[in-house]
């Protein structure tokens, strides 16, 4: 399992903070499944433990929150 939170920030909502957790329950195991006509192959790996990342984000185009609807039910 995999968990993120983010906050955006700046002005016109241009800064986004993210904290990331990656493999949550600590399983270090990497599965890989392939299947064709006539083989199956499943291969298990050791991968990286549970690790956490904080990473900034700045948007140079800034985020648009306001969409407006149409009376039709679509996004214009």
């Amino acid at each position: 399992w995999n968990v993120s939170l983010y906050k955006v920030f700046l002005k016109n909502n241009r800064g986004e903070l993210r904290l990331s957790c990656y493999d949550v329950l600590n399983r270090n195991i990497s599965i890989r499944q392939v299947a064709n006509a006539n083989l199956v192959s499943e291969t298990r790996t050791n991968a990286l433990g549970r690790y956490a990342m904080l990473s900034f984000t700045y948007n140079l185009r800034g985020i648009n929150v306001d969409i407006k609807k149409s009376g039709r039910g679509g996004i214009r």
